[in-house]
């Protein structure tokens, strides 16, 4: 995983702040399929007015991920949020922020750019990481230096952004969410890690090879450290001389084992994203461990860990108004749960309902429904932010919530897209 891991650098929420929303530019082309372990177990069970504190948790820190708000000054000001860096979970390879990428997908948080004394005076880019099956890859960092994911998003707030904590409610949601983010199947492999009838022949062939020991590896093989058992991975450190240490003597060059799963989706390989193909990488082993590889042999284990790393849904297939009912189910924290005393979570539950407004095409159809939302939701915000009572601000969210799953059901069907029925509260969110 990512050092800075992308996910929180808190500052207070403070009132009125400006919604912010990632540039075109900031985000992939084509999103990742959004795939969580809740869901794919309880496709309905993510509605918070069913009053199930796991659910109330795991929405709470789906707001969190998405909300620009939680990370710091610089990262608002450019609307980056923890689902930029990692669309629905997985690693945005098209990410260049200037004065922090090297190279799109890398990112360099020991920079001034986000907290002044963060500034290590090394170039040392990390290439971002997908965080999906996260539950399953600590230790954390590209380097393992962290065993909690809690712990080490502790130290990204407070050494790579400089940012206040959060509470610890709130870091607990963020976290269960984080690790609710599931691998996303892959037919080729069954349960136990195994190859499938539907890999190919090339790939059965890998699969030997990927096992088969070698005087290179001091006798051990690719399968050694990327063990099947355990998500092709060993959760250890080590050393392959491929990092760039910042002295002669120092020792900064382990990294730890990633996953091979989901490796269709998080191309640029490597710690520094180094290598654009995994056929690069096999390349890289074979000459680096002089390990004999025939070209045939580097195409079979090339075809062997392509297999490993397919994924049978490469987008985000959710029909529009599924998209919109995703994000205005937030406003659900506003009268359910812990959550709906903080202005914080207010503001940023609103923002986002405003900001998925302003995210789609416009329909005349629903043109005056979707103003009167605005200003529905406008007007709420400007309350919370002049520090009025909470509860009594709750029937009038609920009947927004309302009226915008409505509206979501509406507006899908105007630009002749599938809808997803006003009732869909809880609808699935995969």
């Amino acid at each position: 995983m990512l050092r800075c891991l992308a996910l929180v650098a808190v500052v207070a929420f403070g009132p009125g702040v400006p919604i912010a929303t990632a540039p075109p530019s900031l985000l992939p082309d084509r999103m990742p399929a959004r795939y969580l372990r809740t869901l794919a177990h309880d496709p309905g069970g993510y509605d918070p007015m069913r009053a199930d504190g796991v659910v109330i948790d795991l929405l709470l820190g789906d707001l969190l991920f998405h909300s620009p708000h939680i990370l710091g000054a610089e990262a608002r000001r450019a609307g980056l949020s923890c689902h930029v860096c990692h669309p629905n979970g997985a690693t945005n390879a098209t990410l260049s922020i200037e004065g922090v990428s090297d190279r799109p997908g890398n990112v360099d948080l020991t920079t001034a750019h986000f907290r002044a004394g963060a500034d290590n005076r090394i170039a040392d880019a990390i290439n971002t990481p997908s965080l999906r099956g996260v539950r399953f890859t600590g230790p954390y960092g590209r380097d393992g230096r962290t065993a909690s994911l809690s712990e080490f998003v502790r130290d990204v707030v407070s050494n790579e952004f400089g940012g206040a904590p959060l509470p610890p409610a709130q870091l607990s949601a963020l976290v269960r969410y984080v690790q609710d983010l599931d691998f996303v199947p892959n037919a080729n492999l069954d349960a136990r890690g195994r190859l499938t009838a539907r890999a190919n022949a090339s790939a059965r062939r890998g699969e030997i090879l990927f096992t088969m020991p070698r005087p290179g590896f001091d006798g051990g093989s690719c399968a050694t450290c990327h063990a099947r058992a355990s998500f092709f991975r060993d959760g250890q450190v080590h050393r392959l001389m491929s990092g760039h240490p910042p002295s002669p003597h120092a020792l900064d060059d382990g990294f730890e084992t990633p996953t091979l799963l989901g490796t269709a989706e998080s191309a640029p390989y490597f710690h520094d994203g180094r290598f654009a193909t995994l056929a690069e990488v096999v390349a890289w082993f074979d000459d680096t461990f002089s390990l004999g590889l025939s070209p045939t042999s580097r195409g079979d284990l090339t075809s062997y860990l392509q297999a490993v790393g397919a994924v049978d849904r490469r987008e985000d297939d959710r029909p529009r108004a599924r998209r919109m009912t995703d994000t205005f189910v937030y406003l659900g924290l506003l009268v359910d749960g812990d959550a709906r005393e903080d202005r914080g979570i207010w503001t940023a539950a609103i923002d986002a309902a405003l900001a998925e407004l302003a995210r789609h095409p416009r329909a005349d159809a629903v043109q005056a429904a979707i103003g009167d939302a605005e200003t529905r939701l406008r007007a709420v915000a400007t309350r919370v932010n002049a520090g009025a009572p909470l509860p009594p601000l709750q029937p009038e969210v609920i009947a927004l919530r309302r009226r915008l799953i409505r509206l979501a059901a509406d507006w899908s069907g105007a630009l002749q897209e599938p809808a997803v029925s006003s009732a869909g509260a809880g609808s699935p969110r995969q």
